[in-house]
């Protein structure tokens, strides 16, 4: 064998305990860029723009009506490596309601129903998240409506993260299933049913 193909073999042998080595610690080869680490941070503020509110009630028991609340805030503790450990808190506007109908959103806002001047605010705080399977979880809170608060548990969907622009974004989903008249809403019992149906979608950014 020559000089050259000797230093031939030995780079050969060389490059190949490398590649190896590299192999070894989880990277397919030198040049291969490393994994993107999941997002560390905790805090989050609500994103108004790509978040939404809306609910569902059934009217003469026979059909199901819809409505949605156009302004949703708040912000949120929530590290996609450990849902259990997040915390959320929402503040929803009274007045924006929309039910593409303005004399029964101007109704909706009376003492009739959310009486939007005394109670301006519907409030959810929660207490705890609680994993059930995969990405979905049991989200505890207290909901504040009409002036009074009670203890509310929703099915909560994570959705995961994604970037957008360079800011960091994170999202999920929740539906919460009430008894309006326990928040003190009894009228008109007969035309409106008493279970409400709220779901919320929720994108934040990381703060």
């Amino acid at each position: 064998m020559n000089k050259t193909a000797s230093i031939a073999g030995a780079a050969g042998i060389l490059g190949a305990a490398l590649v190896g080595a590299w192999a070894t610690t989880g990277n397919a080869s030198p040049d291969a860029p490393a994994p993107r680490a999941a997002h560390a941070a905790s805090q989050w503020n609500l994103d108004s723009v790509h978040s939404s509110v809306q609910f569902r009630i059934m009217h003469l028991g026979i059909t199901p009506f819809l409505g949605e609340f156009n302004e949703v805030r708040g912000e949120f503790t929530l590290d996609p490596d450990n849902i259990t450990n997040g915390s959320i808190s929402i503040e929803i506007p009274i007045e924006s309601i929309d039910t593409s109908n303005e004399t029964r959103n101007g109704h909706l806002l009376a003492s009739d129903f959310f009486n939007g001047r005394q109670f301006p605010l519907i409030r959810f705080e929660s207490t705890g998240i609680t994993r059930k399977s995969g990405n979905n979880y049991a989200l505890e809170g207290n909901l504040t409506l009409h002036g009074e608060t009670h203890p509310v548990t929703a099915d909560m969907t994570y959705y995961g993260t994604a970037e957008m622009r360079g800011t960091q974004k994170v999202g999920f989903g929740a539906t919460f299933t009430i008894d309006r008249t326990k928040f003190g809403l009894t009228k008109w019992d007969g035309i409106l049913g008493n279970e409400v149906t709220i779901e919320v979608g929720i994108q934040g950014n990381a703060s």
